[in-house]
């Protein structure tokens, strides 16, 4: 298997901080070209002695106490993110010291999505060398387990929107099938009349008027879900009639 087959870039895995605080608003700091994340462990050890023989040396079991997951970060300071962790290192309510911090997983891959908690600014860091431009660096510790979103692919199509092969009724609700599709997406719709989008007919069926008499009809079906859209369009219709 060739190396972009199975390796991961480091794009598809991003640090995002929600800025303003409480704004649902979340970026990507930039600048940053090292990212680092690690699950810490506390345990506490427990004698396993040997029933059969109590002078045996004795195996140590090892029990779960408590576990903390914390990002790193560094890179190039960049001028824009300055108030951001000018904001954040230097807070001093408890409020305040708490940001809403995602850690993005596998982006672009089937099972992609991201970790999302409170988190603290543990360590920040500015630096410069011989004059050079300025880093930074930092760690990032979330406050208890933070929780994970999935992020559905986008849709695709299984199978397209369709109309009646019956001839539209003037007055009558001529309703369109939705079609299928992966990625669990809401659907909207807009109808047409000889390739013209009629006004407010954006629902799954659309009764003709008068004025459409004789004109034939399709549907434009969209899939949308939070990563992105697809269009599907139905066959043209028999022509308008009187019922």
């Amino acid at each position: 298997m060739a190396n972009e087959d199975y390796s991961i870039r480091f794009g598809s895995q991003q640090l995002l901080i929600e800025n303003p605080p409480d704004s649902g608003i979340f970026g990507a700091p930039c600048g940053i070209t090292t990212l680092g994340k690690s699950m810490t462990a506390n345990t506490s050890d427990v004698d396993l002695p040997p029933c059969d023989d109590p002078d045996a040396v004795t195996w140590l079991g090892i029990d779960p106490v408590s576990k903390r997951l914390t990002l790193t970060f560094s890179g190039t300071l960049a001028q824009e993110t300055l108030p951001i962790w000018d904001a954040w290192s230097m807070s001093e309510g408890i409020d305040d010291a708490f940001r809403l911090v995602r850690w993005y997983r596998n982006i672009g891959a089937p099972n992609q999505g991201y970790w999302e908690g409170k988190a603290l600014l543990t360590e920040y860091a500015e630096n410069s060398e011989n004059r050079g431009r300025w880093t930074v660096s930092g760690t990032i510790v979330f406050d208890g387990r933070p929780e994970w979103h999935s992020i559905p692919p986008a849709p695709g199509v299984t199978t397209p929107v369709s109309i009646p092969t019956t001839a539209p009724e003037v007055g009558s609700a001529f309703a369109a099938t939705p079609g299928t599709y992966t990625g669990t997406p809401d659907l909207t719709y807009q109808w047409f009349a000889d390739d013209i989008a009629i006004d407010g007919a954006t629902t799954v069926s659309y009764s003709p008027i008068a004025g459409d008499m004789g004109k034939v009809l399709h549907v434009v079906e969209t899939a949308t879900n939070v990563s992105g859209s697809i269009n599907t369009k139905s066959a043209d219709s028999l022509p308008v009639v009187t019922p």
